[in-house]
């Protein structure tokens, strides 16, 4: 089975009826994934590991057993900061879970919600690696999150993406 993930229902009920049977679309519904509440949940070494994820599982669990089944799954999401941030978790969540082996990940993208535009953006995917996501774009969001969750007494972060 193929498996197409994009963020919007709307979207994956309109892709559903221009692809195949062997495709299965799902929505990420936005985010599944964040950092915790409380605290900064980053280890402030020099990678600014995250200590701790918060997962959704209401928006996580259908799209992980959709992986399960699947052998190729296109990462669909929007080709903006936020898209490559899902596209990543999906792909990092996959790999915690040890779901990841005897898969292929491939990013694609569209520029509209025709089926050409989709059925071409499946047959060319993205050229960069899908496992690890255009990294001005992807760690983009985690330098606002540094500031916002920063106590008072830490020092200022600076991370260079």
């Amino acid at each position: 089975m193929k498996l197409l993930i994009v963020e919007s229902p709307a979207k994956a009920k309109t892709i559903k009826g221009y692809l195949e049977d062997d495709f299965e679309v799902v929505s990420s519904i936005g985010h599944f994934r964040d950092l915790p509440e409380k605290g900064i949940g980053i280890s402030e070494d020099e990678n600014f590991t995250v200590d701790e994820w918060v997962v959704d599982k209401k928006k996580a669990d259908p799209i992980l057993k959709c992986i399960k089944k699947a052998n190729e799954i296109f990462l669909a999401l929007d080709p903006d900061r936020e898209g490559e941030l899902i596209a990543w978790h999906v792909v990092e969540l996959c790999k915690e879970k040890k779901l990841h082996q005897n898969k292929t990940f491939k990013r694609i993208e569209f520029s509209a919600i025709r089926k050409l535009d989709i059925l071409d953006a499946i047959k060319k995917p993205r050229k960069d690696e899908p496992l690890s996501p255009r990294k001005t774009l992807l760690f983009t969001p985690r330098a606002p999150r540094l500031y916002i969750k920063k106590p008072n007494n830490a020092p200022r972060v600076i991370i260079n993406a």
